[in-house]
């Protein structure tokens, strides 16, 4: 089962029902930006506040926002899939 868990390399603060990711710069040289996360994103953001799996994911969208369990799971999968480009999550290595 794959799971994620937030890296180090983003703050992030959450307005409303909404979130941005401000990526932490380690050297003068990097961009500056930010990440705009609508409320279905921000929802899963919030949830990996403790390392989580792509099923716990895709209930909680199920849950909040009323979707089928399929369009959940590609939602979750697209949504890490993005957030590990980023370097704003980290798949957790199941171990032995």
């Amino acid at each position: 089962m794959e799971r994620f868990r937030r890296t180090r390399a983003m703050a992030s603060r959450q307005i409303l029902d909404e979130a941005v990711l401000i990526p932490i710069r380690t050297g003068a040289r990097e961009a500056l930006g930010a990440y705009h996360l609508n409320p279905t994103a921000a929802c899963l953001w919030a949830r990996l506040e403790r390392e989580a799996s792509l099923d716990e994911l895709a209930a909680l969208l199920c849950e909040r926002f009323e979707v089928g369990a399929d369009r959940a799971r590609a939602d979750a999968e697209a949504f890490c899939r993005e957030l590990v480009a980023l370097g704003a999550l980290e798949p957790v290595d199941p171990g032995p």
